[in-house]
């Protein structure tokens, strides 16, 4: 079965429309416009929805901010019903919640499973 099209998104540091192929760009670009000395990695999150539907998020994280950070992010904006558990992993091996994003490589690929009796699974792509 042919996945659709991804749907369109907005920047939330300006009103741009985007497109998945060039939204990391985009928000990297909005952030060295933006005054401060936080460092950030971009974290692109995708996932496949019922009817083949293509999510995707990219989202600027502090480098100080650890894994259950990001865990309660996507819980707050996708994921959320009820408190149901969830991993990050990298290949087949957890990777705790404790560990802080700034360790991680460039291009780093992480998988994120919430609810394990009916799983959400996202894909995480980590760069700066």
């Amino acid at each position: 079965m042919t996945r659709k099209p991804s749907t369109p998104g907005t920047c939330a540091f300006c009103p741009a429309d985007l497109i998945k192929t060039s939204a990391g760009k985009h928000v990297a670009s909005c952030l060295t416009k933006s005054p401060g000395k936080t460092e950030y990695m971009i974290v692109r999150v995708e996932g496949c929805g019922i009817d083949d539907d293509d999510y995707w998020l990219y989202a600027a994280v502090p480098v100080e901010s650890t894994l259950k950070d990001l865990d309660r992010f996507l819980r707050r904006i996708w994921l959320e019903c009820c408190g149901h558990m969830s991993e990050f992993r990298s290949g087949r091996i957890p990777v705790p919640k404790s560990t802080c994003i700034g360790l991680f490589d460039e291009n780093e690929k992480l998988l994120h499973e919430y609810d394990f009796g009916d799983t959400t699974e996202l894909k995480i792509t980590l760069g700066r």
